[in-house]
């Protein structure tokens, strides 16, 4: 038993699965299981829902994933739809669009959508609170756990309550810091990149200054990149410190009011609405299931924020996930977690991380001869159909999911009708 809290539990719950963490990819993962019929019992060490800005893009196939319940309709009627998006040449307007309908044959929303992270997770919590079957715990936080028997043992602590629960299994979705990781002391195997990654949430009509923006720019200068994206009625731009520049000055109100000039051409009213620098992690887990307890989202692999695909492949892994525990606890073969553990972990290694990287030297490139040669590459296949919709099926995170037959589709089941990820309908 790994070192917990010295008194005595003050009661003993058995579930079928718990899921400790009650971000994005913890609660969809709950979600996904009530839709199958399991009952379940998240673990959040949060006294409430954090109102974290730091994802705010929902591709196509988690959209499908999320449809079920009315989440995705509640989410695109906070959000901001976005059929075309574009690389922007700012000095001189020039700009390469890309056109979401190209990927319409394979999703039910052909678009990508602007949306903070924290409206899933109040989505999806408030119908958690609503379901018999579904126990949410805010203030929880894992202190210790035991794998010996046919099960998983949790301690956990509210406050200076010690408690216990015993699952079947633990879907462990606390995220980079993930307790459960450290209580089982895996190893968390990459590096980070030098470059720190700033977000700034900003009340400015962008699109007055700019009449040729979409709702999502990414954008180049002569000699640095900016991205400048819509959600709701705000506008997010996110930029990396310049060469020499630390990320106190970058975040300063004074470069962020040159930033916001530079952008809008001068003379532009604005409010500074939220503002942060992340530090940017490639890491991946060896393996996403140890035992009975089974890995997704950050606790299991790290991105660059680039593409975003951090948040949506932890979903995409809940889905997964939620199909399979659902499958063994029906007396399908165990083999389905194994499945799931080597399926999700080529994806994050082979597919996400890989994307990212691309993604994110793409944008950081200044070199003016190789930025040219990107970009005139970009044009080229942006002019030809065939390629767009290559193109925007790896970015929009479909084609890993069609390689392993998860049909990114809407769960059409209701509760109690088990639907099984890794079929096709």
């Amino acid at each position: 038993m790994a070192p917990g809290h010295a008194s005595a539990p003050r009661d003993l719950r058995c579930a079928a699965v718990v899921v400790v963490g009650g971000g994005p990819v913890g609660l969809s993962c709950a979600l996904f299981l009530r839709q199958q019929g399991v009952p379940v019992f998240v673990l959040e060490a949060s006294t409430e829902p954090a109102l974290d800005m730091r994802a705010s893009t929902f591709h196509p196939p988690t959209l499908d994933m999320l449809e079920a319940d009315g989440v995705a309709a509640e989410l695109m009627r906070q959000g901001t739809p976005v059929p075309r998006w574009q690389y922007r040449m700012h000095e001189s307007g020039e700009s390469i669009v890309f056109d979401m309908s190209s990927v319409a044959a394979f999703t039910r929303h052909p678009f990508r959508l602007q949306c903070e992270q924290w409206r899933l997770v109040r989505a999806v919590a408030d119908r958690l609170t609503r379901d018999d079957d579904a126990t949410l715990l805010m203030g929880a936080r894992v202190t210790g756990l035991s794998t010996d028997g046919p099960g998983v043992c949790l301690e956990y602590s509210i406050g200076a309550d010690a408690r216990t629960i015993r699952a079947d299994y633990v879907i462990a979705a606390d995220g980079a810091g993930s307790t459960m990781r450290s209580l089982l002391n895996l190893p968390f195997e990459g590096d980070t990149y030098l470059t720190r990654s700033i977000t700034v949430v900003l009340d400015c009509p962008f699109e007055r200054y700019l009449p040729s923006l979409l709702p999502v720019n990414y954008c180049w200068t002569e000699d640095d990149r900016f991205s400048l994206m819509r959600v709701g009625e705000l506008w997010r731009t996110g930029y990396s410190p310049r060469r020499g520049q630390s990320v106190e000055e970058a975040l300063s109100n004074e470069y962020i009011a040159a930033h916001v000039q530079r952008v809008a051409g001068g003379n532009a009213e604005y409010r500074v609405v939220h503002k942060a620098a992340y530090t940017v992690h490639r890491r991946l887990l060896e393996h996403f299931r140890k035992g009975r307890v089974l890995f997704a989202g950050d606790a299991a692999h790290l991105n660059s924020p680039s593409g975003g695909m951090g948040m949506n492949s932890g979903i995409h892994d809940a889905y997964v996930l939620a199909g399979s525990v659902a499958a063994v606890l029906r007396g399908e073969p165990d083999q389905r977690l194994d499945d799931y553990d080597v399926q999700r972990h080529q994806v994050a290694r082979d597919d996400i991380q890989q994307a990212a990287d691309r993604h994110h030297n793409l944008h950081r490139e200044i070199e003016p001869v190789q930025r040219r040669a990107n970009w005139d590459h970009l044009k080229h296949v942006a002019a030809d159909p065939t390629r767009m919709m290559e193109y925007l099926l790896g970015s929009s995170m479909i084609r890993p999911l069609l390689r392993y037959g998860v049909a990114p589709i809407p769960l059409r089941q209701g509760r109690g009708q088990p639907f099984i990820s890794g079929e096709s309908s």
